[in-house]
């Protein structure tokens, strides 16, 4: 009875977390100092995740990792990809922008975080932000307007 029970509740493929490389497929240039980069998840997998989470990257930068913090910009109800919206400022950024191009390579952990409006539900939302602070209410409005 057991295994028959476990058969039948599998849910499709998704995973929580990741921990590994992920494959970029797509670069948008959005300004002159902004860049969003759409990333494979192994296996084309849903990478559960709540909007306004954030992912870290690391990258080599002079022979040694270096991390940053990213929020992902792109909707939980995206499946396969996942995007990150980045300002060209500090040296992480600067890789992301000068070095990785589709087909290239990134090492990412995570989602993290709890600055979601999943934590918070309600009739209505106010979103307010500036500057790069618009990554997490990116994925949020993507979210509400079920994008």
């Amino acid at each position: 009875m057991t295994e028959v029970l476990v058969r039948e509740t599998r849910a499709p493929a998704s995973r929580d977390q990741v921990d590994g490389e992920l494959v970029c497929v797509g670069v948008e240039q959005v300004t002159h100092d902004v860049r969003s980069l759409t990333l494979a998840v192994p296996d084309d997998a849903a990478l559960r995740f709540r909007p306004g989470q954030y992912v870290t990257v690391t990258v080599e930068l002079d022979g040694k990792p270096l991390s940053r913090c990213y929020t992902i910009a792109s909707s939980p109800l995206q499946t396969g990809t996942l995007t990150l919206t980045v300002k060209r400022q500090g040296p992480v950024s600067g890789w992301l922008h000068d070095r990785l191009e589709p087909g290239g390579r990134l090492r990412v952990s995570g989602p993290m975080g709890v600055f979601s409006t999943d934590e918070h539900p309600a009739a209505a939302h106010l979103l307010l932000s500036a500057g790069s602070g618009i990554t997490p209410v990116m994925s949020m409005l993507r979210r509400l307007a079920r994008v």
